[in-house]
């Protein structure tokens, strides 16, 4: 038996046990080499063929210099997928891929589904020539695979108006499918963007019209939403789509374009109206297709009618009394659209206005729609309210507080609630006498009581100031306790703190969120006292050093609110107009917003060099990134008039900005604003 060796005091293996190891060993390495070799293949892929894979094709595409020669003969390639990624790979190249574009045209008629779609996506990008390129596509429609049909489809939608042309033309294909695919392409919302059709639509309308009597029924149906939708469906077309529960909400929404000839279609909007139906909650807007329920869309196609819909009256009024509700509130505007008389309106709303749910809606509806009915519901509700003396009924003072616009005969009533016990008594009646704008000078000493009364709440304390505010001029005698209000240390908002152990810390967060809370409350008392001494204060100087420090605050509402009074109080002051145009560089939008609109009211009244010198700044914020801030910049400038002539041409790329949704009333402000400047009787 051989025996172990030691060497230097350690055991060395014999040869029998250095055969096992080298075993083994071996056989480690054959293992290693089979499967590292397998990991290291893709990567070699990447950098051998980029058409392997669309991982290796990107980053391909990202390192080479000129991709276009090894993308080209790809495809030709016996292989599908190859040129299926070197039509992709040419279409990321872009117009520089445009030696290409004769093979990727042969590429459409490519038996292989996949590279036909990415041929045409690669023509789109690479044809600088929209036109050219939507005659070079829309042959696709007709394609006999639906992904390349749709493909096609959304490539020409993708080109815009230089594709209604070719689009058009494929509606007199001989295949259903391509018809079919047209008419998708002119449902997509945009496509009916007129800004960019011009004289396109008429063209699109016609087509759609004689769509509407296609052979194939299917084509047909999509041709009348379609119709529909662009405006310009026949009442018997209209009425098909409000028989089918899929596109009930389009005809609905086709109303408003046939004028007189929805008369007819009347039975059939009226028989929409299903006691069973569910109803929309209080907060849903009154907006055509914005809510899933059918009852606001029937109303809105019935308001769209106006008197042609009158007949619909006594339906209406029944529906109501079954519901009430919000819905009522909803069913007295319609009321109101098709002409029925203010009585039966009134009687709609009237018992709404002491339920708890619906006396907001209620209010506010009768004080626009029948002023008469709203004074006579205040003189009916007034003996009901109660006294401080008593008890005041909060339901019949919630009512009152709707009908603020209309209750001015309330305020000799309401005005000494403003002393009661109960805090919201107080925030109510305040609220209340906002809403009326008139107080006598007892009703402005008891509401600027409430303001300085620190034992209030911070809502019933602001509401008092908001009502003062919209006295106006009239509560001028308030301005020395206003400036004591103000000239209190600030209060220091509390960052918020994430706890590192959320449920261990849950009390903590809480406190630190009340006192968040508490602090953000005072500092928007702050800002409606600011407020209020800009809307009392008229040109009093005496508040221009005040409000001017306010615009140093921590407090972005403060110095939003420093920022508006100033552009009431200070006009004639120069440091007031510096210190606003700093405020355009201010980090919240709401302050360089309201900065604007205050540089444009005190520049207006300054030199003209002054007026200038407001300009520059203001046209800098034209190109903001806050859409408030550039509607703000458009109105100053058109404030400023004539001076402001140098801003014209970002006023005009302004008025093209349609973006967002807030475009449109950018695009509303910049045109007046051009209007002002070069139409102003002033000279500069």
């Amino acid at each position: 038996m051989a025996e172990n060796r030691a060497l230097r005091g350690l055991p060395v293996p014999s040869f029998g046990q250095l055969l096992v190891i080298g075993a083994a060993l071996v056989a480690a390495w054959i293992v290693y080499s089979k499967y590292a070799g397998q990991r290291a293949e893709p990567d070699k892929a990447v950098a051998g063929n980029p058409l392997d894979s669309l991982h290796a094709l990107e980053a391909w595409l990202a390192s080479a210099d000129d991709p276009v020669p090894s993308l080209l003969p790809a495809l030709d390639s016996q292989n599908a997928r190859e040129r299926k990624l070197a039509a992709y790979g040419l279409g990321r190249v872009g117009p520089a891929a445009g030696v290409a574009l004769d093979k990727l045209r042969e590429r459409l008629a490519d038996d292989n589904a996949q590279v036909r779609e990415s041929a045409v996506v690669a023509i789109t990008r690479i044809i600088p020539d929209k036109e050219s390129a939507a005659e070079t596509i829309a042959p696709l429609l007709a394609d006999s695979d639906a992904r390349v049909r749709q493909s096609a489809g959304a490539a020409l939608f993708e080109i815009g108006p230089d594709a209604v042309q070719p689009l058009l033309g494929m509606l007199y294909s001989d295949q259903p499918a391509a018809r079919l695919e047209v008419l998708r392409v002119l449902r997509r919302p945009d496509a009916r963007n007129q800004n960019k059709l011009g004289s396109l639509r008429k063209d699109i309308i016609d087509a759609l019209v004689e769509a509407c009597r296609d052979p194939d029924p299917k084509v047909r149906y999509e041709a009348i939403t379609a119709a529909a939708e662009w405006g310009c469906a026949s009442p018997p077309q209209v009425q098909e789509l409000l028989q089918d529960p899929e596109r009930v909400m389009t005809g609905l929404l086709a109303i408003w374009s046939l004028g007189d000839d929805a008369a007819q279609l009347l039975p059939d909007i009226l028989a929409l109206l299903d006691d069973d139906a569910p109803l929309p909650p209080v907060q849903t807007m009154r907006v055509p297709g914005s809510n899933p329920y059918r009852f606001t869309d029937v109303l809105y196609a019935l308001s769209r009618m106006k008197t042609a819909a009158r007949p619909a009256t006594d339906r209406l009024v029944e529906f109501s009394g079954k519901h009430r509700g919000h819905a009522s509130v909803l069913i007295a505007m319609t009321l109101h659209d098709i002409g029925a008389e203010e009585e039966v309106v009134a009687g709609v709303l009237s018992p709404l206005l002491l339920d708890p749910d619906s006396k907001w809606g209620a209010g506010e509806s009768m004080v626009k729609l029948c002023p008469q009915e709203a004074r006579r519901q205040v003189s009916l509700l007034l003996p009901k309210l109660g006294t401080n003396e008593t008890s005041v009924d909060n339901a019949v003072l919630y009512a009152l507080d709707a009908l603020g616009a209309q209750a001015q005969e309330a305020v000799p009533a309401v005005g000494p609630l403003l002393q009661n016990h109960d805090p919201q008594v107080v925030k109510s009646a305040a609220q209340m006498l906002r809403k009326a704008g008139i107080g006598s000078p007892d009703v402005v000493a008891k509401l600027a009581q409430g303001a300085g009364n620190e034992s209030l709440p911070d809502d019933s304390r602001t509401a008092c100031i908001d009502a003062l505010a919209s006295i106006g001029s009239a509560a001028r005698s308030v301005v020395p306790q206003l400036l004591k209000l103000v000239d209190k240390p600030e209060t220091t908002v509390p960052r918020p703190e994430i706890p590192k152990s959320p449920g261990k810390n849950a009390r903590a967060l809480a406190i630190r969120q009340a006192e968040i809370k508490r602090a953000e409350s005072k500092n928007n008392l702050q800002a409606a006292i600011i407020t209020a001494l800009g809307q009392v204060g008229a040109e009093d100087k005496a508040l221009i050093d005040v409000l001017r420090s306010q615009l140093l605050s921590n407090s972005p509402d403060i110095r939003a609110a420093s920022a508006e009074a100033l552009g009431r109080v200070a006009g004639h002051s120069a440091e007031t107009l510096a210190d606003l145009l700093r405020r355009l560089r201010d980090d919240q939008p709401a302050v360089r917003s309201k900065a604007a609109l205050a540089i444009g009211r005190i520049a207006s009244f300054r030199t003209l060099d002054e007026r200038k010198d407001a300009v520059g700044p203001l046209i800098t914020a034209t190109a903001d990134k806050s859409s408030y801030v550039r509607q703000a910049a458009a109105i100053a400038l058109g404030t400023i008039g004539p001076a402001a002539r140098m801003a014209l041409p970002a006023l005009r790329a302004l008025q093209s900005e349609m973006n967002e949704l807030h475009s449109v009333e950018i695009e509303r402000s910049a045109r007046t604003a051009i209007e002002q400047i070069e139409n102003s009787p002033h000279q500069e």
